[in-house]
């Protein structure tokens, strides 16, 4: 088995590297990751009806579209994610495929006082609260099982960013399934992390990176770091003057780098085998085109929403007006304007306009722009038109 531990926070890139991996490697994997604030959605999920676009658009939150099924989640700095990739050397099911896969990951939080379960088919959850969603991908024979770990991400913005709005969308997509989460911050103790060896020994190193002169702690943070965690805990630091006490460590020190330096550790010591990788400069560079070529488009992040109706209706201070299309192939279609609202131009030359249209908030925006909307809808402006389609 090949350990990879990146260092790049791209969503966009870390989602194609997914694929890269599924596809082009022939070892088992395991891969330690963070995105950057981004939303991620299921292959055959309705991407508009899962996303709060205006918020993404404000905050310039990325959305992109992975390869496995499941509900849309946010990812953030806080969060970090676990991929294992296999051959599938024996038929199994999907609820066996989570629990052999999440079990490595169980055994680490036990190791550190965190009582994390599997609950349902593929959520990982602390007393109840949901930390980790998992998703499951086939390609030929190779098996690609990821999920997230929430550690310390906003419950805030993940709120704000992820909108479900059921009443207006009918199709055949699939929707989030909404619950209740933690993070796994929330249920650590310095008595839990000191249990396990492993941790207490990124703790310490966590914490001796931080506490030095802030220009050698940003130029370590900074350097591509070596992958050189598969090495077992030394306790203490042999020094020129002798041996160097062990630094007292402290909870506070416990972030998500700490998390994503024990987890890698743990996992590595745990299993046979397993060495550091590194992509090479070719390979890097297929990722990047994945990227650029599926990843960063709206016909792969939008586009492959199967087809479904959207409808909403908004009163104004002069006027109420409803709306009605279909979108295929991420196109808005038949679109469909009733109300009561006064115009000096017909409704249906606005729709003619508008028909055709990508359903992103980044298409209709723009075309709307080009549009004297308050010839069509007396005392409506731009933003509130461009609001209603969403």
């Amino acid at each position: 088995m090949i350990y990879i531990s990146d260092t790049s926070t791209n969503p966009y890139f870390n989602l194609a590297e997914e694929e890269f991996l599924l596809k082009s490697i022939t070892e088992d994997v395991f891969r330690l990751w963070i995105n950057a604030p981004s939303i991620i959605v299921g292959k055959y999920q309705n991407t508009i009806a899962e996303i709060n676009t205006e918020y993404t658009t404000l905050h310039h939150i990325p959305v992109v579209r992975r390869l496995t099924g499941g509900g849309a989640v946010f990812h953030d700095l806080g969060n970090l994610n676990f991929t294992f990739i296999q051959n599938m050397n024996a038929v199994a099911d999907t609820a066996t495929m989570f629990s052999r896969f999440t079990l490595p990951i169980l055994k680490a939080l036990h190791s550190i006082g965190v009582e994390a379960q599997l609950q349902g088919r593929n959520d990982l959850t602390i007393n109840g609260l949901k930390f980790s969603g998992n998703a499951i991908c086939i390609h030929n024979n190779r098996v690609l099982m990821h999920g997230t770990l929430m550690f310390d991400v906003s419950k805030t913005n993940l709120s704000k960013a992820l909108k479900s709005r059921p009443e207006k969308f009918i199709g055949k997509a699939v929707k989030s399934n909404v619950k209740r989460v933690t993070n796994i911050k929330e249920h650590l103790t310095l008595e839990g992390i000191l249990q396990n060896d492993i941790a207490a020994t990124a703790l310490r190193e966590r914490q001796r990176l931080q506490e030095q002169p802030s220009t050698e702690f940003h130029a370590k943070q900074t350097t591509k770091p070596q992958n050189v965690y598969c090495a077992k805990p030394q306790a203490e630091q042999q020094t020129e003057h002798g041996v160097e006490p062990q630094t007292e460590p402290q909870a506070e020190y416990a972030d998500i780098q700490w998390f994503k330096d024990f987890l890698g550790r743990y996992i590595c010591l745990h299993s046979s085998d397993i060495t550091p990788y590194n992509f090479s400069a070719q390979q890097q560079q297929a990722i990047a085109e994945l990227e650029h070529k599926r990843y960063k488009t709206d016909s792969w992040n939008f586009g492959k929403s199967p087809e479904y109706n959207f409808s909403n209706i908004k009163k104004f201070s002069a006027a109420l007006i409803e709306i009605f299309f279909n979108v295929k192939d991420g196109f808005i279609k038949n679109l469909s304007i009733k109300g009561d609202y006064f115009f000096i131009r017909p409704t249906e030359e606005f729709i003619a306009a508008i028909e055709g249209t990508p359903h992103t908030r980044e298409a209709i925006n723009k075309k709307v722009g080009t549009l004297d909307v308050s010839a069509y809808f007396a005392g409506v402006d731009s933003e509130a038109i461009v609001n209603l389609f969403f």
